[in-house]
């Protein structure tokens, strides 16, 4: 089991998206979708627009308990609720569900979060997301969201880059074994569910 932090810029409960009884990790974040496994933990931070006083916080942290394919994620009759729908509630209109591919090996993308207006397709944003086939999804997670939660002192006061949970880029997941007993401490403390809404909503 390996643990996962990154900073969280943009928090639009897109990516991710904690809705409808599942926290999905479907689009951005290619690399830490790469590495990630089933049952590896991954905590994302706030990032600094949205930390009070420089105070250090948690916006999600999941349990990776299943991974899909785009294409299983996006023909799974539990994650259709998860496909976007521009016109409906802000729970519809960022869902992540947005990716599949045809005969051809192209990946097509829904009008979302991530096409330019009209349901036209953003070349960037489907090549980033699509360089890895994977989704992360989970039933154990808890997200808070606007409601950024408090991370201890003691995940991040040591200089020692292994023991510090905070993250400058991209993701971190090699921490010193001690340390990794500390974050386990702090996952087990934590409650589970929603607690709040996207930052930017």
């Amino acid at each position: 089991m390996k643990t996962f932090s990154y900073i969280v810029d943009r928090d639009f409960g897109f990516a991710p998206n904690p809705f409808h009884g599942y926290c999905t990790l479907a689009d951005c974040k290619p690399r830490t979708r790469k590495s990630a496994q089933i049952g590896d933990r991954i905590f994302g931070l706030a990032g600094k627009k949205y930390r009070k006083n420089g105070a250090h916080r948690l916006i999600y942290a999941m349990e990776v308990t299943e991974i899909l394919t785009f294409n299983e994620y996006f023909n799974d009759p539990r994650f259709q609720c998860k496909k976007p729908i521009l016109n409906s509630s802000l729970k519809r209109q960022y869902g992540d569900n947005i990716y599949y591919k045809t005969e051809t090996s192209e990946y097509h993308q829904l009008n979302s979060h991530h096409s330019f207006a009209n349901g036209i397709m953003h070349n960037g944003n489907r090549d980033h997301d699509t360089k890895v086939d994977k989704v992360l999804i989970s039933n154990n997670y808890v997200y808070f969201g606007e409601n950024k939660s408090f991370i201890p002192e003691y995940l991040f006061n040591n200089i020692e880059s292994d023991k510090n949970i905070i993250v400058k880029r991209h993701h971190k997941n090699r921490f010193h074994k001690d340390f990794i007993k500390l974050i386990n401490k702090y996952w087990d403390s934590l409650p589970r569910g929603i607690y709040g809404n996207p930052n930017e909503w």
